[in-house]
């Protein structure tokens, strides 16, 4: 793999116009793998450790349903912000983005499903 995760992050959060936070998450520990903030009213650490506990606790709730195991996305919108985090399929690991509540939900979509196989890649290379 001649890119970085690091720069797969970067050219993601380029594209992905109105980002304030981006990370790829462990979801057992809630620690970022790697992760770019682009603002200061993004506490990236809280934010990444929230949405890991926020993910167990979906598994958890599907768990108990009977409509699967796996979250496929989680959306939260507040008047400022919006948070999208999908899993990396079988890493452990999920993409979590933050943007500025002006971001539609479907265009913040349609950039992860553009950049979440070479990241999803980029993590197996790097966690193995």
């Amino acid at each position: 793999m001649s890119e970085s995760l690091t720069d797969m992050l970067d050219k993601f959060t380029d594209d992905l116009s109105g980002c304030m936070h981006a990370s790829v998450v462990d979801v057992s520990t809630g620690l970022a793998l790697v992760a770019k903030s682009n603002s200061t009213e993004v506490s990236g650490e809280g934010t990444d450790a929230f949405h890991a506990d926020l993910y167990r606790m979906s598994q958890k709730l599907l768990a108990d349903l009977p409509m699967g195991d796996e979250p496929r996305e989680i959306v939260m919108r507040s008047q400022q912000a919006t948070f999208v985090s999908t899993p990396l399929e079988s890493t452990g690991y999920i993409l979590l983005v933050v943007t500025g509540a002006d971001t539609t939900v479907g265009f913040i979509q349609a950039m992860m499903r553009k950049h979440a196989s070479r990241i999803e890649e980029g993590v197996g290379a790097l966690v193995g």
